[in-house]
């Protein structure tokens, strides 16, 4: 294993792919009004859920921002982590964690399908009045 860790060189793979992905997610986050922030290092980013992006209000508690998030995630094909932070005192977000070892067109498979889950979870909450 630390061979390939070594040959794949993949600590640099992890800032390079890491990078692209955050990308991806700010630009997700530019043009809905439901992402707040984007936060991490390398493959460990963090995306917080919002009632208002420019406010930053979180969501309303009845939205169950980061169960739906998930839900829509997988329905995307698409595995991401959500909480709430204290119960949602500090705010509901979900993680994207891929391998070291994704590759630039799974990068961009897995941003199309978190971007889908994000305006799928914004349509629904629009749809029952809850944004």
């Amino acid at each position: 294993m630390l061979d390939e860790f070594e040959r794949l060189d993949l600590p640099a793979r992890a800032v390079t792919a890491g990078a692209a992905i955050r990308e991806g997610l700010e630009a997700i986050g530019d043009r809905s009004p439901i992402v707040g922030d984007v936060r991490g290092l390398g493959l460990l980013l963090a995306v917080e859920l919002v009632g208002d992006r420019h406010a930053k209000v979180p969501l309303p508690a009845a939205a169950l921002g980061t169960e739906r998030i998930r839900i829509h995630a997988l329905r995307n094909g698409v595995m991401l982590y959500s909480r709430q932070t204290s119960g949602g005192r500090y705010g509901q977000w979900f993680m994207v964690a891929p391998p070291l070892t994704i590759t630039d067109d799974e990068i961009a498979e897995l941003l199309r399908r978190t971007a889908a889950a994000v305006d799928g979870l914004r349509a629904e909450l629009v749809a029952e009045e809850l944004l």
